[in-house]
């Protein structure tokens, strides 16, 4: 099973010692920013649209891209990247996460856990063009390749609508499993709510790593932080977990 993440705007350089490894799209990511470092600073003042102080953040990170590197797993500090137990995990869950985790992002495209990856800020919904397409359209070809070349027969969809938005809907000899998080307010309402839905993504993925999760049927044992999995709302391909809060 794979299992796909999508990254976070927060991150911050790990001095961790890894086996590391070179992005597949590395070559890419750095065309991208070199046309970045090209524009003005207004037109990226456009894009990023941040505050003055994360606009200067911003920059520094454009003009030291590819300076300083570290795992990306350890480099998104999110809420999903949070909810993994990296110091406790043994050797053979970090072969899992070797295997079986990848990263969907916007500069780099697919990310594998110990990919090496700079400080950036760049997503899918910014306004900007890349060799005469939107980032989405531009990703969307070369991860399909990537997806189908992949061994897993099964793909387990932890990422947002704004990533899953860049695979195939349907990868021949591939089952894709979406999965939705519920939460039962304390004044009976059900609500999908984003900070507890992507504290329940990382809770997942760290679940699978934990527990070595190879087939979308042991998800049903998922029962952290008070989950139940949902089999009347439920089917192969489209899994409903529930709590209450």
């Amino acid at each position: 099973m794979l299992i796909l993440l999508s990254p976070a705007k927060t991150q911050k350089l790990s001095n961790k010692k890894r086996n590391t490894t070179s992005p597949i799209f590395l070559e890419t990511a750095k065309k991208i920013q070199q046309d970045l470092q090209k524009k003005s600073t207004d037109t990226l003042q456009g894009l990023w649209k941040v505050s003055d102080k994360k606009f200067t953040k911003s920059m520094t990170y454009l003009q030291n891209f590819g300076k300083q590197t570290s795992a990306a797993i350890d480099t998104y500090t999110g809420t999903v990247f949070s909810q993994f137990q990296l110091e406790s995990y043994s050797e053979k869950h970090i072969e899992y996460l070797k295997k079986h985790i990848a990263i969907l992002s916007a500069l780099y495209g697919y990310l594998r856990a110990f990919d090496s990856i700079s400080l950036y800020r760049l997503d899918l919904m910014m306004p900007y063009i890349f060799q005469e397409k939107k980032l989405r359209d531009f990703w969307k070809p070369k991860i399909k390749d990537v997806i189908e070349k992949n061994p897993s027969n099964e793909i387990l969809l932890l990422c947002s609508k704004e990533f899953q938005d860049l695979l195939p809907t349907q990868v021949e000899g591939k089952k894709i499993i979406e999965v939705q998080f519920f939460q039962i307010t304390q004044d009976g309402k059900r609500k999908s709510m984003s900070v507890y839905t992507k504290q329940a993504r990382g809770m997942m993925a760290d679940f699978c790593i934990k527990n070595m999760i190879t087939k979308s049927a042991d998800l049903k044992n998922f029962h952290e932080s008070g989950y139940m999995f949902l089999s009347d709302q439920s089917d192969e391909t489209h899994f409903v977990f529930e709590k209450t809060l």
